[in-house]
């Protein structure tokens, strides 16, 4: 049996590789958020933790700890995430037509960076680190990386990316558990981004010729000539 057609977009692959058992899907699925995520947190770390350890004290050493592929629920109070806490999903997905034969998905993109439960007094020292979190991804986007990042790295190819754009902050915070007087000042984030839709060559190993038979006519719709075009698919 031959092997299965593989398709690709962006640095999705499908047929999807074989995780093994109780591990999240996202490295293999959707490979995109979890690489971004790695990319911010350590940009963050890197323009943002001297004033963040400064000002935050005993509450962290880092702007960001923990890093997660996914929406969060509002009782974030009683969930065990390590703080502050940078979330990464998916909104939708709208193909276009990028060339004549390959489509691309433009995707929105929202992000969380939520800071850690907070008595009021220290949420108004803290929060301001909420607005140059902001400014920071847009700069890292912009200019397509960060030398402190890694030297020469292009973000959007090493995420398999056409573009990407934050295009929206908004600050405020996330509710936690009603019984507790405490705040979760928080950014929301929304990112524009775009993937290819590309040709897995391997897919096309036992493919040599096509042969396209076109039909011919003159002006007036009477029968003219046949042509033949022939494709050539070379070998990977």
């Amino acid at each position: 049996m031959a092997d299965p057609r593989k398709d690709q977009v962006g640095s999705v692959v499908v047929p999807a590789t074989a995780a093994a058992a109780g591990v999240s899907l996202a490295a293999t699925c959707d490979p995109v958020l979890v690489s971004l995520l790695a990319a911010f947190k350590t940009i963050l770390r890197t323009k943002l933790d001297a004033a963040w350890s400064a000002a935050a004290g005993q509450l962290s050493s880092h702007v960001v700890e923990g890093t997660y592929p996914y929406e969060p629920i509002q009782k974030i109070a009683k969930l065990n995430w390590t703080w502050p806490a940078l979330f990464l999903w998916r909104t939708e997905d709208v193909t276009t037509e990028f060339t004549q034969q390959w489509e691309s998905f433009d995707s929105t993109l929202k992000g969380v960076l939520v800071l850690p439960p907070l008595a009021h007094a220290q949420a108004v020292k803290l929060m301001p680190i909420l607005r140059a979190s902001a400014v920071t991804l847009h700069m890292f986007i912009e200019n397509l990386g960060d030398p402190s990042y890694s030297a020469g790295a292009d973000i959007l190819t090493a995420c398999g990316l056409d573009q990407l754009r934050l295009t929206r902050a908004q600050y405020g915070q996330l509710p936690g558990d009603s019984g507790l007087q405490t705040l979760h000042p928080a950014v929301d984030l929304t990112f524009s981004c775009r993937e290819r839709e590309q040709m897995v060559t391997s897919q096309y190993e036992t493919w040599s010729q096509s042969n396209n038979t076109v039909s011919v006519f003159d002006e007036d719709g009477g029968a003219g000539s046949t042509e033949v075009v022939e494709t050539q698919y070379p070998d990977p």
